[in-house]
């Protein structure tokens, strides 16, 4: 029956990204609800809610994209980030997934990284940037080279959202209110003699 369960993992994983890579879609969400497992593309900046699955093979289907992007899949509490690489219909397609813990189970997200099509500029419209000529200074040069390389850059760049660190005069009004409710403390009398 596990087998059935693994195989059926496979097969739905495989089916699920050669629809999104069709819809042309970006991210492929899915969502654990109580009874099955939401799967949600994300095309042109929209989510479309595509299908769902059952809730007997969802634990199967987020442990195979665990183990296809070398994350610990025994790990359920804190967020991995992994790459893996499948071959639905014969095209070879590069994912890039998250998985994020929730209260009914794992969230996977699934960055599609290749199959993508670019936009022209034309299209979007706007003219296509121009090139330094070659009798630019060598200091303009340096410049235009370091615009290019940050907007490579700029596909790898994460960023980490934590609260502001709290100030210790906020620490000491803390302690004062959970101290409120108890006895007041009592320095230690010293004798004089």
């Amino acid at each position: 029956m596990n087998d059935l369960l693994e195989q059926g993992a496979v097969l739905v994983l495989d089916e699920i990204v050669r629809r999104a890579v069709k819809a042309k879609a970006s991210d492929i969400h899915l969502e654990p609800k109580r009874d099955r497992l939401n799967v949600r593309f994300r095309v042109d900046g929209e989510m479309i809610e595509e299908q769902s699955v059952p809730s007997d093979i969802a634990l199967e289907l987020v442990s195979r994209v665990k183990v296809l992007a070398r994350m610990d899949i025994a790990e359920r509490r804190v967020p991995q980030d992994g790459q893996l690489t499948l071959s639905p219909a014969n095209d070879t397609v590069h994912l890039r997934a998250s998985t994020f813990p929730s209260s009914l189970g794992e969230k996977v997200v699934l960055r599609i990284l290749s199959g993508q099509t670019l936009i022209s500029f034309e299209k979007l419209g706007s003219t296509r940037p121009r090139r330094p000529r070659s009798g630019i200074s060598s200091t303009a040069r340096r410049l235009h080279r370091r615009e290019r390389s940050d907007r490579r850059r700029q596909d790898l760049d994460a960023v980490l959202v934590h609260p502001p660190p709290r100030h210790e005069a906020h620490q000491r009004d803390d302690a004062r209110r959970s101290d409120r409710g108890r006895a007041p403390r009592r320095s230690p009398r010293v004798r004089r003699t």
